[in-house]
């Protein structure tokens, strides 16, 4: 059977290495990006792996990845230049709280002299606020000039894809229409159609197609390195991740005729150094893990805070269509009270409600509406970066009747895989289990502690 299902089995040991000698690396916009996140000596190692002997001939961007690359790469150097004042500001927020809600209580305490903690605790912020300016005036302007970008271009010569011509992409967004419409969905990105807007949810699509072109092309296996996180890209069962949707391993194997595999940055890293006898430290690999798992609880975090978000949405609908005595069939319809409406589910009733005798109280309503998602993006904003917040809005402003959306996926688990390929296998979304301040705490301890090279793992 395995010929006919390729994509439910996991490669051996023996395919494992000759994936390694024989595949060609394709890498993700989101594993380029994170080099802007990396410390200097992280990043220089990841970049010595890619520029070695074994691999510097075997590397490909598709041409829709290194688009996206060059679309978010300033907004990526800008968020890591915003982290000072959001510290400070947090600083300022905590000895506020501190001074209002716990040593305001003691002004009149026995032993506690308040005034004397306020001074001590003012004389540790400022020296903390010292130390962040100077770490700031040392931040490198990469937006100005750029090694890290200037060091890609070097490595990736001639190794980008070509650009698809606009009948080739008009031909990918009608087949991702297509695909995404089915049941169940054809991987991957779909996960990416329920948050954006227009021909944008397709890029995943087109850099799939992209690498199984590249594929043909090469006639050689695949191995494909991506910081996604998306179900869309990834195999699950019972909260593990085994490795890669079967439906992209059995694809790939239907049109190219060739194996394929994909890992996370660190994995990569972990097995770069055995596969290809390379001593990657160890400290190095954590600190790339670490901000994967930083990055995959805050996702759930933004993504637990629109779930909640989107059902107030739907009460907030409901409530408004019942509460302006309409008539017709805006007011003839109970509400269901068993469970929270979804997006989706309201949106059906904003198209059954718009007849002509109905469609001034609907649009009524979802004005209102508009100005409940107005809210939670004020209290979102102070979660989430800028960007999702502002597509977070946009999505709610054009949630009209004639453009239904729909949104919200629950937060998932993963654990490690335990299966034939258990060490290739990485954790998927773990719900966050500690405060972000000791996660960049750990994150910060492990940049600097002195490791030595990682020891080779047997699988």
């Amino acid at each position: 059977m395995q010929p006919l299902f390729a994509g439910y089995y996991l490669p051996s040991d023996e395919e494992f290495n000759r994936l390694w000698q024989e595949a060609f690396f394709v890498f993700d916009a989101n594993v380029l990006l994170n080099l802007y996140r990396y410390s200097e000596a992280t990043r220089q190692q990841f970049l010595d792996i890619l520029a070695s002997e074994e691999l510097c001939d075997r590397i490909w961007i598709p041409n829709q990845a290194a688009l996206e690359y060059q679309r978010n790469r300033l907004r990526v150097i800008d968020s890591q230049r915003a982290a000072y004042k959001l510290i400070r500001e947090g600083l300022d927020e905590a000895v506020g709280q501190i001074m209002g809600t716990v040593l305001g209580k003691f002004k009149k305490h026995v032993v506690i002299d308040v005034e004397v903690l306020y001074r001590e605790i003012e004389e540790v912020v400022a020296t903390i606020k010292q130390r962040l300016e100077q770490l700031e005036n040392e931040h490198p302007d990469f937006s100005a000039s750029d090694p890290i970008r200037e060091a890609l271009d070097k490595l990736f010569e001639g190794k980008v894809g070509d650009a698809y011509s606009t009948d080739r992409l008009k031909q990918t967004y009608r087949e991702g229409a297509e695909r995404y419409s089915q049941d169940p969905k054809i991987p991957p990105g779909f996960e990416d159609a329920k948050d954006k807007k227009g021909t944008t949810q397709y890029g995943d699509l087109v850099v799939w197609f992209q690498i199984i072109d590249e594929a043909q092309s090469e006639n050689k296996p695949v191995i494909f390195v991506t910081d996604d996180r998306k179900d869309d890209w990834w195999w699950k069962s019972s909260g593990r991740t085994l490795g890669p949707r079967p439906e992209l391993v059995q694809e790939m194997s239907e049109k190219a005729k060739v194996p394929f595999y994909m890992y996370q940055a660190d994995r990569f890293l972990v097995f770069a150094n055995e596969f290809l006898d390379k001593n990657v430290e160890q400290s190095a690999i954590d600190e790339i893990k670490e901000l994967r798992e930083e990055t995959e609880a805050e996702e759930v975090e933004a993504q637990a805070a629109m779930q909640a978000t989107s059902a107030m949405l739907a009460e907030a609908v409901v409530e408004k269509a019942y509460a302006g005595g309409s008539g017709g069939a805006l007011s003839s319809i109970e509400p269901q009270r068993a469970r929270p409406l979804t997006v989706g589910e309201v949106i059906e009733m904003w198209r059954f409600w718009s007849d002509p005798e109905n469609q001034k109280a609907v649009k009524n309503a979802v004005g209102e509406i508009v100005e409940t998602y107005r809210q939670a993006f004020r209290f979102l904003a102070s979660a989430f970066s800028e960007v999702k917040a502002a597509s977070f809005l946009s999505q709610a402003q054009e949630a009209t009747p004639s453009a239904p959306t729909e949104t919200a996926v629950g937060p998932q688990t993963e654990g490690l895989a335990s299966s034939p390929a258990e060490d290739h296998a990485l954790p998927h979304m773990p719900v966050p289990t500690n405060s972000q301040a000791n996660r960049k705490s750990s994150r910060s301890e492990n940049k600097t502690r002195k490791a030595g090279p990682v020891a080779k793992k047997r699988r």
